[in-house]
């Protein structure tokens, strides 16, 4: 069977946004391991101290302020597209970061893929 047999068969539908994904993410990663995951929190994990984060700037990503209301009186950042540079226990990684809405406003799909 083919690779591209999902892809092939559900062609332009959303339901196949996470595998076209996949494949561009596995072409820029050459060698490296492509490891799906989904709902990866190393923004988390970050906040917790237990790895180093860093958003690269290229590709540039997608990101929003938000304002953290009258207890939080500060701005955050929120990223819906991005490369995290992370290091890990002594492991440099490169974890993409992508998420869109389909159908309804409150759906997201959120994909993380690590290398």
């Amino acid at each position: 069977m083919s690779d591209d047999l999902f892809i092939d068969s559900l062609g332009d539908n959303p339901s196949s946004l996470p595998l076209h994904a996949h494949k561009r993410i596995e072409k820029y990663a050459g060698e490296r391991v492509v490891v799906p995951c989904r709902r990866l929190d190393v923004e988390q994990f970050s906040r917790m101290r237990l790895c180093e984060l860093d958003a690269i700037e290229d590709p540039r990503p997608e990101r929003y302020l938000y304002w953290g209301g009258e207890e939080f009186d500060r701005l955050y950042t929120n990223y819906n597209q991005v490369v995290w540079k992370v290091r890990w226990r002594d492991h440099d990684l490169a974890i993409v970061h992508i998420e869109w809405k389909i159908s309804m406003p409150s759906l997201t799909t959120r994909i993380d893929h690590s290398f």
